[in-house]
């Protein structure tokens, strides 16, 4: 059973992440550092929207090349927040799709483990971090 099938990935940064760090005192201090990914292919480029439009459009191109919807999902469309943690270095090392279809959360994880670049979280200076953030995928199915 065929169907013409049609993805619309579009991709929302979180960019806000807060972290604490504590000073000598008993006294804590919170610390907000705003952060967005980055890819290598996208790490020239210093505006923070185009930034983010070349790393969507980088995944989205992987995805569509590489996602296959299962045969038994209904046409409709779908939000899947996917949480992502990495490392410092871009190594994903954390995928957690949740979306309200099992089998599109499944092939999405299994797609973005496969995702060749690196993706880093850098924050406002430049310097990657260890953290996790969320990226909404939309799919469109007709």
């Amino acid at each position: 059973m065929k169907t013409v099938l049609y993805i619309l990935i579009i991709l929302v940064f979180q960019l806000g992440f807060g972290q604490q760090t504590e000073n000598d005192s008993i006294e804590e201090e919170l610390t907000i550092t705003s952060t967005h990914w980055i890819t290598e292919n996208c790490s020239d480029i210093e505006n923070t929207y185009e930034n983010n439009e070349c790393v969507r459009n980088e995944i989205n191109k992987f995805i569509n090349r590489k996602f296959n919807f299962p045969d038994n999902v209904k046409k409709g469309k779908y939000t899947i927040p996917v949480n992502i943690a990495v490392d410092k270095k871009g190594k994903i090392k954390k995928i957690k799709a949740r979306g309200e279809n099992a089998l599109l959360n499944s092939e999405l994880e299994r797609v973005i483990k496969l995702f060749p670049t690196e993706l880093k979280l850098i924050d406002q200076n430049g310097v990657a971090s260890e953290h996790s953030g969320i990226i909404r995928f939309y799919i469109n199915i007709e």
